[in-house]
């Protein structure tokens, strides 16, 4: 048996041997992981590829315009409602469907910030905050006039 120890007495086998690799075959892949081009059920073409335009993206405030106009009948109803459906139209407004807007918007912006084209503007966060103020204030008026209604009811 051959002893492969060096001057120093450490063992010593040299560098290894390496196959001269085809260059037509691709680098083996380490088991667990795939190729990005071999993702099965998935292909890709360049025409399935996204078109970048090079325009400007901004934040969707058509969203937040649409919850700002639920807001303000939903403030209007809380002050000046008589009846308790109008107070309960006014939560609903104000509450559910103004912040679901602002949901929806915060949801699709993000998106949005992820385009490398996206600009930002001051607008979109200002608005936010306000139709939010605007959203909270409208949903505890109408809250707290249709508590009213209901702590003043005859009940048997």
């Amino acid at each position: 048996m051959a002893d492969h120890r060096d001057e120093e007495g450490s063992w010593d086998f040299g560098e290894p041997e390496r196959p001269a690799r085809d260059p037509a075959r691709p680098p083996p892949v380490s088991p667990g992981r795939q190729r990005s081009g071999t993702v099965p059920g998935i292909a890709w073409s360049p025409e399935a590829a996204p078109t970048v335009t090079g325009a400007g993206v901004h934040e969707p405030l058509a969203l937040l315009i649409a919850a700002a106009a639920c807001t303000v009948p939903s403030i209007l109803l809380g002050f000046l409602s008589w009846h308790p459906g109008l107070a309960i139209l006014g939560w609903v407004l104000g509450g559910l469907v103004a912040i679901g807007l602002v949901t929806a918007f915060t949801v699709l912006d993000t998106k949005r910030r992820a385009d490398p084209y996206y600009l930002v503007r001051r607008t979109g966060s200002v608005l936010c905050r306000i139709v939010i103020m605007a959203a909270v204030l409208g949903t505890a008026l109408n809250a707290w006039h249709f508590a009213d209604y209901i702590s003043r009811v005859r009940v048997l």
